[in-house]
């Protein structure tokens, strides 16, 4: 028999077999034919691979990513406690906290939880930008009439630490403004 070459489509097959799916389900899922499906899943190799893989799935080494876990690691990320994650989703705290143990899930969560901070400032920085045109006048000069305006700077370096505003270049601005020497 031929040596089987691991493909996308073959390494699908092998997840959807190891999560309980059918020869009919497997083939339709992957739109292979189901008599390919059949003797691909016959395969020594494959056959090899499924009990590795099964064998792996009971000692929990595998994590396989469903709706369930996908929106609880989306709800960590927000910010929800375990307690507050496994209710919305239907799960116990204890296996919320499983899952956070497993590389893989640990891995989203954390990749997840940058983007969910960075979303955080970047809207930050848009209600800061937005704040501050208030203070510029269409000419582009600084409103010194307004006293908040330097607490407003105060605030939106603050608010988004980390994000790169350019508040010098605002201040000389501001500077030039008092001096009389404001350039448009």
């Amino acid at each position: 028999m031929t040596k089987l070459r691991w493909t996308k489509e073959r390494k699908k097959m092998l997840k959807l077999f190891l999560e309980g799916e059918t020869i009919y389900s497997v083939a339709q899922k992957t739109g292979i034919n189901p008599k390919r499906v059949q003797e691909l899943s016959n395969h020594p190799e494959f056959q090899e691979a499924l009990a590795d893989a099964q064998e792996k799935k009971q000692k929990g080494k595998i994590f396989f990513w469903n709706e369930v876990r996908s929106e609880a690691v989306t709800l960590l990320a927000a910010g929800y406690k375990n307690n507050e994650t496994a209710e919305k989703v239907g799960v116990t705290a204890t296996t919320i906290s499983k899952w956070k143990r497993h590389p893989e899930f640990k891995e989203e969560l954390d990749r997840l939880s940058v983007m969910v901070g960075l979303a955080s400032r970047a809207e930050r920085l848009r209600l800061a930008n937005r704040a501050m045109r208030q203070f510029i006048s269409e000419k582009g000069e600084i409103d010194t009439g307004k006293n908040t305006f330097l607490d407003f700077l105060n605030f939106a370096q603050k608010e988004t630490s980390g994000v790169k505003i350019d508040l010098v270049g605002l201040w000389e601005q501001f500077n030039n403004q008092d001096s009389g020497d404001a350039t448009t």
